[in-house]
């Protein structure tokens, strides 16, 4: 069996969803910010339903008990709750951004700690603190954050109670809020740190899916997935640049070389338009060999011109100097959007006449309108 071909080439899709891979793995969950602030936004909700349902427990057994300091305990529970769900409801998906959701989760658990701080030291200093025990180890759990910063507010608050306990309470009570202290940080810690690594991997498998969804495996451009961005911007009202790409005589290329070294002249064009064309503009493979690029918003017709024959400069350079390989060359067609086409499809209507005026002109152009 022969040795596979470490020189082959990779094409232009591997090495996008090589490099994703590489990067949730030094960047985590930043890589992701609106899937992170979806899920603490989630997360929010969780403990404020969680507080809630403390809160009218402790009512309920406090009005049994008819024990007046834990009924206003319970009562002042379940109207920080409230407060926090008022918060909670600015916490809209469009409008927020991840710091801004991870800055109100800290808020709102900051108000509940504080307050199972008061309560479990000298709000009741007869007894060993239970809420607050259970309000460190039950908060982080829902909160999507690094793990350093965690540890490190968690353990704060923690010092925090502690101290109180040790001014407010007998020693013994305090020794033994002390080691319960140390010991529920600790296991908050490990439950918040084993579920982040389970919604990472959750989170990693779905944007990896939506990737793949959206991109063709071979160039790593959009696939026809990608013309929703172009109907969102012309429903904004966005004017911009439109071109649509051909690749010359790559019927023969397919024919005379394989298809092999045909997938391997998409990918190299694929990369030409990376490296003329700015990242936010959206570059399409329609199918075969042809290529849409939009760019927002670029009204500059002596701009696009620059762009188009750099490209075409570019893809020349494919195959020069290679013997036994084809050379490659690409005619385009192009516009600029200023309000004249109010659809993707007028648009494409207008560019595909200019790219067979350019086909016909001897290809290897571009022709504007």
């Amino acid at each position: 069996m022969s040795e596979p071909d470490e020189s082959a080439p990779v094409s232009a899709g591997a090495q996008f969803f090589e490099k994703i891979d590489m990067d949730t793995l030094i960047k985590g969950f930043d890589k992701y910010p609106e899937a992170t602030a979806e899920l603490n936004i989630r997360g929010l909700r969780s403990m404020l339903l969680t507080e809630v349902a403390l809160g009218l427990v402790n009512l309920i057994v406090a009005v049994l008990q008819n024990d007046g300091t834990e009924i206003k305990q319970a009562f002042t529970i379940l109207f920080a709750s409230i407060i926090a769900a008022a918060i909670m409801r600015s916490l809209r998906r469009e409008h927020s951004n991840m710091l801004f959701v991870r800055v109100s989760y800290y808020v709102c658990m900051t108000l509940f700690l504080t307050l199972a701080v008061q309560f479990g030291s000298f709000g009741d200093p007869e007894v060993q603190a239970f809420t607050f025990m259970v309000l460190i180890i039950v908060l982080p759990l829902f909160l999507i954050d690094n793990t350093i910063r965690i540890s490190l507010y968690t353990a704060v608050v923690t010092a925090l109670f502690l101290a109180a306990s040790y001014i407010s309470k007998d020693y013994h009570i305090f020794c033994t809020d002390l080691s319960h202290g140390v010991i529920c940080w600790f296991v908050g810690l490990v439950c918040n740190f084993s579920i982040n690594g389970a919604k990472y991997q959750w989170v990693v498998s779905n944007e990896k899916l939506l990737v793949k969804s959206e991109h063709d495996a071979l160039t790593g451009l959009y696939n026809l997935n990608g013309l929703e961005l172009i109907y969102e911007n012309l429903a904004q009202g966005k004017g911009g640049f439109f071109m649509l790409v051909d690749v010359d005589h790559f019927k023969a290329v397919n024919d005379t070389y394989g298809h092999p070294e045909g997938d391997r002249v998409l990918s190299e064009v694929a990369v030409c338009i990376h490296k003329v064309f700015r990242s936010t503009d959206i570059a399409v493979r329609l199918g075969g060999d042809e290529f849409l690029v939009y760019s927002p918003e670029m009204m500059d017709r002596s701009a696009a011109k620059e762009k188009m024959s750099s490209f075409l400069s570019i893809v020349r350079e494919i195959n020069k100097g290679d013997e036994g390989k084809p050379g490659v060359t690409c005619s385009i067609g192009a516009c600029i959007n200023e309000g004249q086409f109010h659809s993707y499809e007028e648009m494409y209507s207008e560019v595909d006449k200019c790219l067979y005026e350019a086909k016909r002109n001897g290809r290897d152009s571009f022709v504007m309108r």
